[in-house]
């Protein structure tokens, strides 16, 4: 069927004044086609933005009679009015265009200090719905997005980080360095950051189904065990970096660049493995968020100040970490004078020549593992040690070694529940408690 080409208006007709002398809200035009005569509307919008900026709204009338254009554009108009006075969208977005706008909000929200907008949340959107729900689903309609979508995206995604023939494998490098294998959590997370995008599309009527009442069944929402260094293998790997080896390790000798990550690498690792911080707590702490203080035995111990906007419970908080955290990062601190690079109480502890903080330890720290001959475990399978390891490890010996902490105490200073220290960090044993049994 070959469609009608549209030529020159023949007629022009304005109805619904404006609030400017001499403007309408509504032309209506005719125009003479090949299978005959058919009327136009062309409707003002007194809200742009909910048409993605467009000032006008065409719309074909299909109809030759005057009279009953007339009609049918005022009912449009009238449509339209109300839809722009509740805020509702007047075209389609896309979920390319729709997240585009959540996103906006949210940056505008973190940027005015609202609270519940954090920097941690910012960046978790920004690696999951910008990212890979713009790859999986972005270029289809938002009204068109149904449970169906939601349920199929595990699919997608692990075949989007397995596969390396993968359609989209052209993108993977703006993905920064993916995994292979996705957790079930990293699922469960980006699930539900869609779920919130698309709940803010509802609320504001851009969105009109209910995907984001769709639930993860029971096999997603297991969490694994994070992995925990046992009581032998931390010290294991802590001997291991007072070894020389340990500092030398590489293809060239007296590398300073490898000489200053070794030392680095080696406080962040004593640092984490006895405060008990999260990987994203630590990342940005600088020196000036460190207070020595002395308990009742007079060791010097570390007060650590988490800034809210780094803080995974979105406010300020304070850690006590044990008197090897704070002589492991000022030998660190030592170093860094005696090299001439100095430090100063705004600056990052753990970053590189430049200032920078560094993302992630992850290569390095199972380069350390694999060294330390930790990498297998005593019936021979991989241990899969993550520098997130270390509070899973700290929290354990803490609820082994401490005699006088409740685990309360251990919750609050790691900033965590206590039933999610029962069920996801405590890897103690009954026969850890033997004294506190049988004295």
């Amino acid at each position: 069927m070959v469609k009608s080409k549209a030529t020159k208006p023949t007629e022009k007709l304005h109805i619904i004044p404006s609030d400017k002398p001499g403007k309408h809200m509504v032309t209506i035009t005719k125009r003479e086609l090949a299978s005959g005569p058919c009327y136009y509307a062309r409707i003002k919008l007194l809200r742009p933005e909910l048409a993605n900026g467009k000032p006008y709204i065409n719309r074909t009338l299909n109809t030759s009679d005057k009279t009953v254009a007339i009609r049918l554009a005022n009912d449009i108009y009238t449509d339209l009015y109300h839809k722009q006075q509740e805020g509702r969208t007047l075209v389609d977005l896309t979920v390319s265009q729709a997240i585009d706008q959540y996103m906006t909000w949210y940056r505008e929200g973190y940027d005015a200090e609202v609270s519940g907008f954090s920097k941690p949340m910012l960046k978790n959107f920004e690696k999951s719905i910008e990212k890979y729900w713009k790859e999986y689903i972005g270029n289809k309609p938002l009204n068109h997005i149904t449970h169906q979508h939601i349920t199929d995206y595990e699919i997608w995604r692990k075949g989007w980080a397995k596969n390396p023939t993968f359609k989209n494998i052209k993108n993977k490098s703006r993905h920064g360095n993916h995994k292979r294998t996705i957790a079930n959590r990293t699922l469960v997370w980006e699930l539900n950051a869609f779920k919130q995008c698309l709940r803010w599309c509802s609320e504001r009527h851009l969105y009109k189904g209910h995907a984001y009442l769709w639930k993860a069944g029971k096999r997603l929402l297991e969490r694994e065990r994070r992995a925990a260094l046992s009581r032998g293998q931390w010290e294991t790997l802590w001997r291991y970096m007072r070894k020389p080896e340990f500092r030398n390790k590489g293809k060239h000798k007296n590398d300073k660049k490898l000489l200053r990550h070794r030392n680095l690498l080696r406080a962040y690792i004593l640092f984490m493995g006895n405060t008990g911080m999260r990987v994203g707590e630590a990342r940005n702490l600088k020196w000036g968020d460190i207070e020595p203080r002395r308990n009742k035995r007079m060791d010097e111990v570390p007060i650590i100040t988490i800034q809210k906007e780094f803080s995974k419970v979105r406010k300020k908080r304070r850690v006590i970490g044990r008197r090897t955290a704070l002589e492991a990062i000022e030998r660190w601190k030592k170093f860094l004078v005696d090299t001439g690079e100095g430090w100063a109480g705004d600056t990052f502890i753990f970053c590189n020549p430049v200032g920078e903080t560094i993302n992630h330890f992850r290569e390095s720290f199972k380069a350390v593992i694999e060294e330390a001959g930790l990498d297998i475990d005593s019936s021979g399978r991989p241990t899969n040690f993550t520098p997130y390891s270390l509070r899973h490890t700290y929290i354990t010996l803490r609820i082994q070694k401490a005699e006088d902490m409740t685990i309360y105490n251990l919750a609050k200073n790691c900033g965590t529940s206590v039933q999610m220290i029962q069920q996801f960090y405590d890897d103690s044993d009954t026969t850890d408690f033997i004294d506190e049994m049988t004295l």
